[in-house]
C-alpha cells in the first residue's frame, strides 16, 4: 500500500508536488490565509520589523503562497498553481515576487477602502498606522523579509497538512483525534488561536497611537462596511456554488475553504469599487448619499 502511494506521488507532474515533497491537493487546502502572519510577529517591533527586516515583506510573505487560491475565484485552473506556490524553491522567487505585488496592490488601491471601512476610531489609526513614511526602498531587505515570512508559511502547512514532509516526518501527526487526525486538529486549532494573537497585537498597537498621529478616515464607512460585505459574501456564494457542481467536493473542510477564499477575493473586488471611485471624486467618496 505504501509503496502504491510513493509511486502514485512519483507520477504526479511537478506542479502538483508539495513543498519538501509533500502533496498539495486541490480542495480542503489552508483556508486560514490570515492567520499566518501571526508567525512572524516575533519578528515585529510593535507594527515595525526589528532590524533591517521590513514588516510589509513579513506580513505579505506570510501570507503569499495562497494567493492562486484567492486568484481561483477569478480562474479556477488557478487553484492548481498554489501547489507550485508551496515548493521550497518558490519561497525566495515566486512567493517574494507576489509578495512585492500583493503591497503594491495594498498600498495603490486596498489600504484605503478596506481600512476606511473599519469603525472611525479603528480607521484613522490603522490608516495612520499603515502610511507611506516616505522612506526610501529597501529591494533587498524586502526581498529578505518576504521570504523568511514565506517559509513561515510553508514550514507551518509542512506540520498542519496530511501528506507534507513535517507530518511524514512525524508520523503522531496522523493519528486520529475523534476521528480527525491530529495534523488537521493542529491546522485549525492553531489558526484559531493564531488568529485571536494578532487581533490583540493590532489592538493594542492601535491603542497605543497617539490622536495627533491618527489620520481621518473617508467618509461613508457605514456604506462602505455595507458594500465590502456584500461583495464578499457575493464572492462565498459564487465559490461555494461553483465548487458543489464539481465531484468529489462535498465535505465540510471544501465548504469552508470555498467561503474564506471566495469571500476574501469578493472583498478585494469591492475594495478596488471603492478605490475606483475613490480616485474619481478626486479622494471624496462622490455619491452623497454614502457622504
Amino acid at each position: 500500500m505504501r509503496g502504491r502511494q510513493r509511486a502514485e506521488a512519483r507520477a504526479r507532474p511537478w506542479w502538483e508536488a508539495g513543498a519538501f515533497g509533500g502533496v498539495v491537493g486541490h480542495h480542503g487546502d489552508v483556508p486560514f490565509t490570515f492567520s499566518h502572519p501571526a508567525a512572524v510577529l516575533p519578528l515585529l517591533r510593535g507594527l515595525r520589523g526589528r532590524g533591517p527586516l521590513i514588516a510589509s515583506g513579513l506580513v505579505a510573505g506570510s501570507m503569499a503562497p495562497d494567493l492562486p487560491f484567492f486568484a481561483a475565484s477569478c480562474h479556477p485552473g488557478l487553484f492548481r498553481h498554489g501547489a507550485l506556490t508551496h515548493r521550497w524553491w518558490a519561497v525566495p522567487t515566486v512567493d517574494v515576487a507576489l509578495a512585492g505585488a500583493m503591497v503594491l496592490g495594498w498600498r495603490t488601491a486596498l489600504r484605503r477602502p478596506l481600512l476606511g471601512a473599519l469603525p472611525v476610531p479603528w480607521a484613522a489609526a490603522a490608516l495612520a498606522a499603515t502610511a507611506d513614511r516616505g522612506e526610501p526602498p529597501r529591494a533587498a531587505a524586502f526581498a529578505l523579509s518576504a521570504a523568511i515570512g514565506a517559509a513561515s508559511h510553508v514550514g507551518w502547512d509542512a506540520f498542519t497538512h496530511p501528506g507534507r514532509a513535517g507530518v511524514r516526518l512525524l508520523p503522531a501527526l496522523t493519528r486520529p483525534v475523534a476521528g480527525v487526525p491530529l495534523c488537521t486538529l493542529a491546522q485549525y486549532g492553531g489558526s484559531a488561536l493564531a488568529l485571536a494573537g494578532l487581533g490583540r497585537h493590532l489592538a493594542r498597537e492601535l491603542r497605543a497611537l497617539p490622536p495627533a498621529e491618527q489620520l481621518p478616515p473617508p467618509a461613508g464607512g457605514r456604506y462602505r462596511r455595507a458594500l465590502l460585505g456584500a461583495s464578499a459574501a457575493l464572492g462565498a456564494g459564487h465559490r461555494v456554488l461553483r465548487g458543489r457542481r464539481r465531484p468529489g467536493r462535498t465535505g465540510l473542510d471544501d465548504l469552508v475553504s470555498d467561503l474564506c477564499f471566495g469571500a476574501g477575493a469578493g472583498a478585494v473586488a469591492g475594495a478596488l469599487v471603492l478605490s475606483a471611485v475613490d480616485r474619481v471624486g478626486s479622494g471624496r467618496y462622490v455619491p452623497r448619499a454614502f457622504g
